[in-house]
């Protein structure tokens, strides 16, 4: 997402910025833990994991 945006205040194109925000939005999405807060390592449609281990 870092390097998108840098290409985009490169180059100014929109579309690069457009798709680190869809990336980020993913990544938001099926890795941020709501309840505690922090990332998983694994998205939210992964296999059925005993413990889903985070980032805190």
């Amino acid at each position: 997402v870092a390097a998108l945006i840098d290409v985009y205040e490169s180059l100014f194109e929109l579309s690069y910025l457009k798709h680190a925000l869809a990336i980020n939005y993913l990544m938001l999405h099926k890795f941020w833990d709501d309840k505690q807060g922090g990332f998983f390592f694994t998205s939210s449609d992964h296999e059925k994991l005993l413990v889903r281990t985070r980032n805190p």
